[in-house]
């Protein structure tokens, strides 16, 4: 059982290596975090300004570099346990966005930037030894994929935005000097701006629609189809790539730690993943605009599919194990002795 437990430990230790995102320092890793701190603080340049290439007050970019240092921290997997919402999906995603053709730029990207700004997994904080015997503590995750709430993590990263927007305000609005006043907006609130009442209303309206998408009928042309489009990008990723996003997926819904209880919250994604994708499959298109479909439909399909059989093949190992593992054992007939 030690032995056991030791090698989960040892395994959790190396996913953590693996995933840990903004906290490691590979070349791959710091490319990637430097290219999205550029675009972050470039996008909140054009929500504090007119003109958009113009610095703003002190106040100002402390509140842009403060909200950019918990974007890493909610992305890091050695507290919230989530491998499957790294910096580079957010890359990927805005990525695919560029490519995309909207009406209101700014208002769909700062919804990209927060509809999984925070979807913290329940965990126990377990003592794990490195390869020197030094022990550290190490924040594992016990939640089902059941227990997490799409509803109520839409409703946490609304209140993040909504609060973001106000502390983004407040700072230009104390930043503002007669120097400045012909360049700097004098409220992110004003009717016309990223962030005034009716685009804050939309923004709003998109996360909350990303925690069940198929729940309504979307407008193909609409900017809400679009944006639940480009969260569904990742079912049309190449098949290689695809399979190391649902392990991932996997991982941060099923860690590998406590040790007694993993088969059966294994088996509990299984069944969970299973119902979502059978849903996912039975649409009568994964995406909602023609642009999405044309592009990305039949990969996604083929994606969706293989992980459906995939997933139905795994349940049916483990239930046809555990009824070998439960059913006796027949005596068997005593070989007549020939002499």
């Amino acid at each position: 059982m030690l032995l056991q437990l030791d090698t989960a430990r040892e395994q959790h230790m190396a996913k953590l290596a693996m995933f840990a995102g903004a906290n490691k320092e590979s070349p791959k890793t710091l490319e990637t975090t430097a290219s999205l701190r550029k675009r972050w603080i470039s996008f909140c340049r054009r929500l504090t300004h007119e003109a958009g290439v113009m610095k703003g007050g002190l106040l100002a970019e402390g509140v842009v570099h403060k909200w950019w240092t918990r974007l890493l921290e909610m992305r890091d997997v050695n507290t919230t346990g989530r491998f499957g919402s790294s910096l580079v999906d957010q890359v990927r995603l805005l990525q695919v966005f560029d490519s995309s053709s909207l009406s209101h730029i700014a208002t769909v990207e700062l919804g990209l930037w927060f509809v999984w700004f925070t979807q913290q997994t329940v965990g126990q904080e377990c003592l794990v030894k490195d390869k020197m015997g030094n022990e550290h503590a190490v924040l594992i995750q016990q939640s089902e994929i059941t227990d997490l709430d799409p509803n109520q993590t839409a409703q946490q990263n609304v209140a993040l935005l909504e609060l973001f927007v106000a502390d983004l305000d407040d700072a230009i609005k104390r930043d503002l000097t007669p120097e400045t006043s012909e360049c700097a907006v004098e409220s992110v609130f004003e009717d016309g701006h990223g962030c005034g009442p009716k685009n804050m209303a939309r923004v709003k309206k998109y996360i909350q629609a990303a925690a069940d998408p198929y729940s309504a009928v979307r407008s193909p042309d609409s900017d809400l189809a679009l944006f639940l489009d480009l969260l569904s990008s990742p079912y049309a990723l190449s098949t290689t790539e695809y399979q190391e996003y649902v392990q991932r997926l996997e991982w941060e819904a099923v860690p590998g730690l406590p040790l007694e209880n993993q088969e059966s919250r294994q088996q509990a994604f299984f069944k969970a993943r299973h119902d979502f994708l059978e849903r996912v499959h039975s649409q009568d298109s994964i995406f909602f605009t023609r642009e999405m479909q044309d592009q990305y439909e039949q990969q996604a399909r083929l994606n969706v599919h293989a992980e459906i059989s995939v997933l139905k093949f795994k349940t049916w190992s483990a239930e046809h194990l555990n009824q070998l593992c439960h059913t006796p054992l027949v005596a068997n007939s005593p070989l007549p002795l020939r002499l």
